[in-house]
């Protein structure tokens, strides 16, 4: 579609795409806030104090049109994050996702062995936004943008898993943020680094905010009436 039919095209920057009206992402746009983050750890931190420290989370996505999570995938993932987490002498959390198959986390489970951890069963309170707070370490599927975007609120080290597959947008996606400092590739251990928390939302209102002022004239009611956004980075 033409994109001058818009006055904004709010788009990822692994779309590549060009011209007056785009507003690139890094990431993607996602409902997560440091209040959200800071509520789940505060709910969590008494459920998940029995493991030892440092906290490494393992968030599995599942398989897609592009990339393939199974069970064979999960064991030698489970086995691989296992012996970076006894490297740490930490303890690990995992959560899988509504995409993350039966199959694929049970032998995932049986291929961490006697690795001190917690793993969801999808009942009661999800442990999400918990592990967002209180994990040093994020561990992340190459499948899930969302995922990883939320992830990046935290300012901490997020690794990002490699699947069988290939999808040259989503590799786009991760590679820019490696690039550019964000995330790295999981390499079967735990480096450290560190980067000021990528919340993308405040940037793209103000932005959005802007063109519809300039294109009303310098009025805007809706702007009038909204709470101040945070500057733009």
């Amino acid at each position: 579609m033409n994109l001058g039919l818009f006055d904004a095209v709010i788009a990822p920057r692994h779309d590549r795409l060009a011209g007056p009206s785009v507003i690139e992402t890094r990431a993607g746009l996602h409902r997560v806030t440091v209040q959200k983050i800071a509520a789940g750890a505060d709910a969590w931190a008494d459920r998940l104090a029995h493991l030892p420290r440092p906290l490494v989370a393992l968030l599995l996505g599942g398989s897609n049109r592009r990339y393939r999570l199974d069970g064979k995938v999960g064991a030698a993932l489970g086995a691989e994050v296992a012996a970076a987490v006894r490297a740490l002498d930490g303890g690990l959390a995992v959560t899988p996702s509504r995409r993350t198959a039966p199959a694929t986390l049970e032998r995932l489970r049986t291929a961490l062995g006697d690795v001190p951890r917690f793993i969801w069963d999808g009942k009661g309170d999800n442990p999400y936004f918990g592990l967002l707070g209180l994990a040093a370490h994020l561990v992340i599927t190459a499948d899930s943008v969302s995922m990883i975007s939320e992830a990046l609120m935290t300012g901490r080290p997020v690794h990002v898993v490699r699947l069988p597959g290939r999808s040259r947008r989503l590799g786009r996606f991760v590679d820019d943020l490696v690039a550019d400092g964000y995330v790295r590739w999981f390499d079967g251990r735990f480096d450290t680094w560190s980067y000021p928390p990528l919340d993308e939302m405040p940037r793209i209102a103000e932005q959005v905010r802007r063109r519809l002022t300039a294109n009303s004239g310098g009025s805007c009611m809706h702007c009038a009436n909204s709470p101040p956004a945070m500057p733009p980075e």
